[in-house]
């Protein structure tokens, strides 16, 4: 998603919908920490910026069984750990 951005590509992408699922680990083993779920909100953040609008957002409970949550059980009432999001490129609407 972010060479996408970076490439100027996402000018192409009309809509588009993510399935993301916060995993408890990243590759080689180490335990993600806030400052790559920070990364993870930076690039949705960045997605927008560029004019993306999101439309509709989902959690999804029954998915992810191994996976940690972005949100204490305490704080949501339920864990949460993938959701489902839907952005329209507003650059590309016609008037």
């Amino acid at each position: 998603m972010r060479n996408i951005l970076t490439s100027g590509a996402y000018n192409q992408i009309k809509q588009m919908a993510v399935e993301l699922h916060t995993p408890r680990r990243k590759s080689g083993g180490k335990l993600m920490d806030i400052l790559d779920y920070a990364e993870i909100f930076q690039l949705f953040k960045d997605w927008e910026l560029a004019g993306f609008a999101k439309w509709e957002l989902r959690t999804v409970n029954n998915c992810c069984g191994g996976f940690v949550p972005l949100t204490s059980e305490k704080a949501a009432g339920k864990r949460l750990c993938c959701y489902e999001a839907f952005y329209i490129n507003t650059n590309l609407l016609q008037h």
